[in-house]
């Protein structure tokens, strides 16, 4: 199954949901998050045309995030996880429109569709 779909921030119009604006020198880093148990996403890839960021690069990291303690429900504990996040530096003042690329899977690693979103950036002198 190969669902596609392009979501626009643009259409929202400036300042919408995925634009944001940015100084030289800021670092970006972008990590998606589901609001439901049976899917995910997965951020697979960036495409821009321009060289105001630097290219976004996947890093992987160890984070602890905190769990319920079910011996005591008011003292959470912690659980080292496996995390990733993308990174860019901001080069440049200018804007830009970039696309990120990403997948649905379901709770089995299933691939569900592959979606691109075209969140915009203001940048300005730092």
């Amino acid at each position: 199954m190969d669902r596609r779909c392009a979501l626009s921030s643009r259409q929202r119009g400036r300042h919408g949901a995925g634009e944001f604006t940015a100084h030289t020198t800021d670092t970006i880093r972008w990590r998606e998050t589901t609001p439901g148990v049976n899917y995910e996403s997965i951020i697979y890839g960036f495409q821009d045309n321009a060289t105001l960021i630097s290219t976004p690069q996947l890093f992987l990291s160890t984070v602890s995030v905190p769990v319920p303690n079910p011996t005591n429900p008011l003292e959470p504990t912690e659980q080292t996880v496996s995390d990733y996040f993308w990174n860019s530096v901001v080069l440049q003042p200018g804007e830009l429109v970039y696309h990120f690329k990403f997948m649905v899977v379901d709770r089995k690693g299933g691939i569900q569709g592959y979606y691109q979103w075209d969140p915009f950036i203001s940048i300005s002198q730092n």
